[in-house]
This record gives structure tokens, C-alpha cells and sequence, in this order.
């Protein structure tokens, strides 16, 4: 596997649809003690918190990569043999932010977990009690990726009553605090500023086509479909 240094880092929105099809895929990635130093437990003790109320154990382990089946991932599923190559050899390292697990390695083996009765209130849990803004900024500067990608969804003023603009506002908030511990790579949000299953479905499209074009940005700055353009903050 390549360095750190030379890896990319991509932060994507979990899915409400989820299929527990038992498929995990080796060898096994998941945020450990060496990935994150001061908030390591921190996340552990968010998890198994939130696991406890929304997990049933009887649903079998999955690759979190195949796990979600809604919008955002359903351009992806096509591309998954060549994506999940490229998580166990390099380039690129993904992080799926999810109302269940706070943040989660693409390659970890998870349980399918029911939807909260309020999905944003689970996202603000994560945010105000778990510390998922410190969590996103300490996995970014210890890891020290060549750069920094969120594809979120929601507007620049974060709507407290929806999730996905809750992870928007936790990842740039991550890459600012990041910025503060002196990581200065580029970094970047991706997002559509409307909510909705479509505007998450041309997320996972712009995803699909910086993958195919080497993780380029430039390829999908201004993508759009169905009136929803991808917007692009720079951070």
C-alpha cells in the first residue's frame, strides 16, 4: 500500500437504503488507535452508543462500501470492482459519514442499522456529542493526505433539521480544524445545495467520474444533470 502521504482522502454521505448481503471483502480497513490518537475512543464510545439503539446484531456483517444502496451509491455500484482496488492498493482512502457510525472506513465490515427516527437529529448527536468535527480534523492531519475531498449535500447555512446538510457542515468544519493543527494540503467540498435523493444521486455521478478520470477535480467542477449542479468550496 502506498504512504500515507500519497493517499487521497474522500468523505461521502451514508444512505437510509441498505442491504445487508453478508459480502465483506479482505482484507478488512477500519479507523484504528493509529489513524486517530486523542479521539479514537471517542468514536468507539459514539458507536457503540448509537449501535446499541439502531443496530440489530442478527443482521450479518458487510463491506460499508456495498452496504448502502441509496442514491449517492447507485451510480457506484457498477464501478465497484475497480473502486475497491484502488482502497486496498491506493490512491484513494474513503470515509463514509453515516448517522449510525459517525465516520467509517469504505473497507470496514459493518452491521446494517435501522434509520433514526430523526436522521438529523443523529447527525447533531454525532456534531455536538461526539465530537465528529474533531474526529473528521484529526483523522485528516495525522493521516496527512496529499488532499482532501467531501462530497456532501445541504447549503452554505446549515439547516439543523436535515442530515446530509449536518455532514456537509461537519466535514468543512473537520478540514477547518485540520487547517488550525497545520495540515495545508488542497482540499475541497464538493456539494449540490439542495436536498433530496436527487441531488445525491448527481453527487454519486461527479464521484463516479473523478474515480474514472484519476481523481481529478477539475473533471467534475460545474457537473451537473437534471438542473443540480455540483458546486465546489474550496477550503
Amino acid at each position: 500500500m502506498k504512504k500515507t502521504s500519497d493517499v487521497i482522502y474522500c468523505f461521502i454521505p451514508c444512505a437510509a437504503r441498505k442491504n445487508a448481503s453478508g459480502i465483506v471483502d479482505q482484507p478488512v480497513q477500519s479507523i484504528t488507535a493509529a489513524d486517530l490518537t486523542t479521539y479514537h475512543q471517542t468514536l468507539a464510545g459514539g458507536q457503540q452508543a448509537m449501535n446499541g439503539l439502531y443496530c440489530p446484531k442478527n443482521k450479518a456483517l458487510t463491506t460499508a462500501l456495498r452496504l448502502y444502496t441509496g442514491w449517492f451509491f447507485h451510480p457506484l455500484r457498477p464501478y465497484l470492482p475497480t473502486i475497491l482496488p484502488l482502497l486496498r492498493e491506493g490512491p484513494c482512502r474513503i470515509f463514509i459519514l453515516s448517522g449510525c457510525y459517525g465516520v467509517i472506513d469504505a473497507l470496514d465490515a459493518v452491521r446494517c442499522y435501522i434509520k433514526g427516527p430523526l436522521s438529523g437529529r443523529l447527525a447533531r448527536q454525532w456534531i455536538i456529542q461526539h465530537k465528529l468535527r474533531e474526529i473528521i480534523a484529526e483523522l485528516i492531519t495525522i493521516g496527512s493526505p496529499r488532499a482532501v475531498y467531501g462530497f456532501v449535500a445541504g447549503p452554505d447555512d446549515w439547516p439543523n433539521h436535515t442530515q446530509q446538510g449536518a455532514f456537509r457542515y461537519a466535514f468543512e468544519q473537520g478540514v477547518f480544524h485540520a487547517r488550525t493543527n497545520g495540515f495545508q494540503n488542497p482540499a475541497s467540498s464538493f456539494f449540490v445545495p439542495q436536498q433530496g435523493v436527487v441531488g445525491l444521486g448527481v453527487l454519486g455521478q461527479a464521484f463516479v467520474t473523478f474515480v474514472k478520470n484519476g481523481f481529478n477535480p477539475i473533471a467534475i467542477t460545474g457537473h451537473q444533470h437534471g438542473g443540480f449542479i455540483v458546486n465546489r468550496n474550496i477550503l
